[in-house]
């Protein structure tokens, strides 16, 4: 048999294998299928406006988030301190550290760091104190800063503010204002409850809308009961 006998055979059962064989039919690509040029345009463009109009509400989403997880990050630092007094029977300082970010020197001078420590009377050296440290130091979030302001942060702005003599914080103009929790519950904040609160802010908003930015998370505190109660726009 001749090799073009041989191929014109082979063709003649494809054929007939294409036209009766049941599975031929998932075996060919149709013709014709496909989406056009201005179809293609539609649905990219489809997109694009849905996108477009669920950004805003998504970017404002992602930072309700950020400035929730502070806030409850600073209340969790509050009940902590609390803690620690009652159980140990002795006052405990919450200390806010305030200082502008050495990594960006457009930043100003804010709370941005917490720590926990039990300061107590140096018995090797009469009338000073030493401290214990009770917690790790507590950053807060990039960009997240609890406002170093007497309209926004009332309650950290009423007391004594003190030189981070220690180096706790590696820039070198930081600085720590404290709240002192009892034992039997209470902390030395002097002002009235409806004025004894903290505020947490995004900081770039803080520099673009003035003292009171549209977004934010307060905290405030009960002086008589060390009640903490969380407020949000």
């Amino acid at each position: 048999m001749s090799a073009d006998t041989f191929m014109n055979r082979l063709n003649h059962h494809n054929r007939n294998f294409s036209s009766r064989h049941p599975l031929s039919q998932f075996c060919r690509w149709p013709r014709g299928s496909g989406f056009s040029l201005v179809e293609m345009l539609v649905v990219v463009s489809v997109i694009g406006l849905i996108a477009a109009a669920t950004a805003p509400m998504l970017f404002a989403t992602m930072k309700a988030n950020r400035l929730s997880a502070a806030g409850e990050e600073i209340s969790n630092r509050i009940a902590l301190a609390q803690q620690f007094a009652v159980s140990r029977n002795h006052e405990v300082e919450l200390r806010f550290y305030h200082y502008s970010d050495p990594e960006d020197p457009k930043t100003r001078d804010h709370y941005r760091a917490t720590l926990i420590v039990e300061p107590a009377a140096d018995p090797n050296a009469p009338g000073a104190v030493q401290t214990t440290v009770l917690s790790e130091m507590s950053y807060l979030r990039n960009g997240i800063v609890v406002a170093h302001s007497s309209v926004l942060s009332p309650t950290l702005e009423d007391v004594n503010d003190q030189g981070d003599s220690e180096g706790r914080i590696r820039a070198a103009s930081a600085s720590y204002r404290s709240i002192r929790f009892s034992p039997d519950g209470t902390c030395d904040v002097k002002l009235r409850p409806e004025d004894a609160y903290l505020t947490i802010v995004e900081e770039r908003d803080l520099a673009a809308q003035g003292e009171v930015p549209k977004n934010f998370f307060a905290v405030q505190i009960d002086h008589y009961t060390s009640r903490i109660t969380t407020f949000r726009p």
